[in-house]
């Protein structure tokens, strides 16, 4: 009988052990707190952006952009649906009511400067927060305000340029044509001249438009995400754009082709496509400017 006893705690002593061991390895080493981490935890912090002179994209990436850009938007589509709603609102509502609409150009940099904190921290944390979408009113203010009215002075010199060609081009032929079309009684001859010379403002104005639009696709992200100064971030969104003349020709195409699609079911599809946009401008810009 005492045999059998001292057989059970030997039995006893032996699970014992195993039962120290596994608490030392497990327990133990995941309550001690100088002990280096085995979980990645590099997602809960902040990931540095390092910025570079832009860089050329090939081709395909102009498709890259996008594929990587709905990748972004389906970690948290409620979220960036409800961010690009409220943003319309904000810029419906405003454009109606007297003053305030003269402000609505200049404060929708601070909401793409919002929507570029937002992708930032969906990339590298992984969250996603609605709150983000007026991170521009916080981070970077100043900047992102001298930006808005730096854009709002390139405008004016463009339509001032563009009213400068029409006083030039709109002489007393011009403006009887421009006279005949509207009371239904033009000529051939007079519908010819108004749109040969209605053709020409439009491409001059398309060729001072094009580069305004250059100059500041980027230009939002670089202040709030890399703290660079308005000018300096305008002529590096130029620099990066010009660079990948190829890659946004095949993005405005796909895109062309998308907003088609996206306006046929009541433009509906714009819940989708509207943020897939704002996003591919931040996985653009990563592309371009940062090293990694």
């Amino acid at each position: 009988m005492l045999w059998v006893n001292w057989s059970h705690l030997s039995i006893l002593h032996q699970e014992f052990k195993k039962l120290i061991k596994y608490v030392k390895e497990n327990v133990v080493q995941e309550s001690n707190p100088y002990q280096a981490p085995v979980a990645d935890v590099s997602v809960n912090a902040d990931v540095p952006l390092v910025l570079q002179e832009p860089v050329s994209n090939p081709f395909g990436q102009g498709w890259s952009w996008i594929t990587e850009a709905f990748s972004l938007f389906k970690q948290g589509a409620g979220v960036w649906i409800g961010m690009f709603i409220v943003y319309l609102l904000i810029i419906l509502v405003g454009s109606v009511i007297p003053f305030v609409n003269m402000l609505i150009g200049l404060i929708t940099p601070l909401f793409t400067a919002g929507f570029m904190v937002a992708c930032y921290n969906g990339d590298t944390k992984g969250n996603i927060q609605f709150i983000d979408l007026f991170a521009g009113f916080k981070r970077q203010f100043g900047n992102l305000v001298l930006l808005c009215l730096l854009y709002l002075l390139l405008s004016l010199a463009i339509l001032a340029v563009m009213g400068l060609l029409i006083f030039i081009v709109a002489g007393s032929e011009q403006l009887s044509a421009f006279s005949a079309i509207s009371s239904n009684s033009a000529t051939p001859e007079d519908v010819q001249l108004f749109m040969a010379n209605f053709l020409l403002i439009m491409l001059v104005g398309m060729a001072l438009w094009v580069p305004l639009m250059m100059a500041f696709w980027f230009a939002p992200a670089l202040v709030v995400l890399n703290e660079q100064g308005p000018w300096t971030a305008v002529v590096l969104s130029f620099k990066g754009c010009l660079k990948n003349i190829l890659p946004f020709l095949l993005y405005g195409i796909v895109l062309t082709v998308f907003a088609i699609l996206a306006t046929i079911p009541l433009a509906l599809g714009w819940l989708v496509l509207g943020p897939v946009i704002t996003l591919s401008m931040y996985t653009a810009y990563k592309k371009i400017f940062l090293a990694v």
